[in-house]
């Protein structure tokens, strides 16, 4: 290959490097700490030659392509010798001898050039390791193979190109096709980077509890238009992954006294209704506050639209709880707009009181049931719980206020303002005025 040869145009602009000292027709000359940091991100971070010329903003098609090879190969060399007073006193020349004037060579010169012979064999056993990775075909992507080939050429010269690509089984033309397409690749590293900075803004700003659906429905509210795959390969990348809660066995109820009655399972499944407030679930959870207290949390949830219609939160589980959500949506919607509709529970010991029984009856409500120990008949209002128990953190609640704040607080995130993917990426209370306007 013909030597190259810079022009005064060329030469003008390589010059406006920080890194060149000077650029002469055939020869740049490199600033001292330039090689330093080179050697050391070669040799301690593994970094590529290319990828190191390209990081100090040196453009390969003026300088060449092999040239940070040749560079740092020399200067690798320097450094295992004589250390970075080496490669900070480089004077190349016949009579030169490497080595600044006067004298001796001191300990401390001396305990510098040990070290960084130790640096190069502890580099040169991990490319060893390397190789023996490819030998074995450990790695199996084909951009991984590339790496460690480039990494095993740039540290010993008696491997081939060829040679390594045929022991890794890939193609000579495909690794210089990667090694050409580096810039290319840093690009996507850092359009990748800064559209997971949007992704994380979102994913925090929900307690690291969202998944890629709900990530979606926010980022088209921000006009934001992200492919689900990437979403997900992004959340991977960054390590954005939110922990999935495990999936608790049914625990089986209580026999209830003769004088407590189930209903007939009204509902069937039938989750998706088209009417709001109209059929309902209900049910009562355990919650836990900082000192580790337990509380009640008893729901009534609209299965038209997910939205929490009343909810109640006690420190005794007693009767009153399941009736006070009743209470409370009577208040809301009035006597008129209840009767008639269906409340669905499972079969716990409140549904089945007579004297709650005897409430829902005098206000012509619709019961509903479960089959006894089948939790997915009322599927919608475990899910609720499910979510809420994820995305809420009582662990700075003391005592049964504060968890009613607290609990009063993320209802109103989850009715406004947290959008449901299977109910047109809208939140409870947007989608009920969307079935109420069509």
């Amino acid at each position: 290959m013909a030597e190259r040869v810079f022009d005064p145009e060329t030469r003008a602009k390589i010059l406006r490097n920080k890194n060149v000292l000077r650029v002469g027709e055939k020869q740049i000359t490199y600033s001292p700490d330039f090689k330093v940091e080179a050697v050391r991100a070669n040799l301690v971070e593994g970094k590529p030659p290319y990828l190191i010329f390209f990081e100090a903003g040196f453009d390969l098609d003026l300088i060449g392509h092999e040239t940070p090879k040749d560079r740092i190969k020399r200067w690798r060399a320097i450094y295992s010798r004589r250390g970075e007073e080496g490669l900070r006193h480089d004077e190349r020349g016949r009579h030169s001898t490497g080595r600044p004037a006067g004298g001796e060579v001191t300990v401390e010169e001396e305990l510098r050039r040990a070290r960084a012979q130790i640096r190069y064999l502890k580099k040169e056993n991990e490319l060893l390791k390397k190789l023996d990775a490819l030998e074995r075909s450990v790695v199996n992507r084909p951009a991984e193979k590339y790496v460690l080939i480039h990494d095993v050429v740039f540290a010993n010269e008696s491997f081939t190109v060829s040679y390594l690509c045929e022991v890794a089984g890939v193609s000579r033309s495909g690794y210089y096709r990667w090694l050409h397409t580096a810039s290319c690749r840093l690009q996507r590293e850092a359009a990748d980077y800064e559209q997971h900075l949007v992704i994380r803004d979102i994913f925090v700003k929900l307690n690291r509890k969202a998944g890629w659906r709900v990530i979606r429905m926010h980022l088209e509210r921000r006009h934001i238009t992200m492919n689900p795959k990437k979403i997900r390969r992004l959340m991977k990348k960054y390590d954005l992954i939110t922990q999935i809660r495990r999936r608790n066995p049914y625990r089986q109820m209580a026999k209830a006294t003769q004088e407590h009655r189930t209903a007939p399972n009204v509902l069937e499944r039938r989750f998706n209704q088209a009417i709001p407030y109209r059929t309902f679930g209900t049910d009562i959870t355990y919650l836990y506050d900082g000192n580790g207290q337990r509380l009640y949390l008893s729901t009534l949830l609209d299965l038209a639209t997910g939205e929490i219609v009343a909810h109640r939160v006690a420190a005794s589980l007693g009767i009153d709880l399941s009736l006070a959500v009743i209470a409370q949506a009577t208040a809301r919607l009035g006597h008129k707009q209840l009767r008639g509709v269906m409340i669905h529970s499972d079969q716990g010991f409140h549904y089945t009181h007579p004297h709650y029984i005897r409430y829902l009856a005098d206000r012509g409500i619709v019961q509903s049931m479960s089959r006894k120990g089948n939790c997915l008949d009322n599927a919608p209002v475990e899910s609720f719980f499910g979510h809420m128990k994820d995305e809420i953190d009582l662990s700075c609640c003391c005592g049964v206020n504060q968890v009613k704040r607290a609990v009063a607080g993320y209802i109103r995130h989850y009715n406004h303002h947290r959008y449901q993917w299977g109910r047109k990426k809208m939140a409870p209370v947007e989608y009920r005025n969307h079935l109420l306007a069509s």
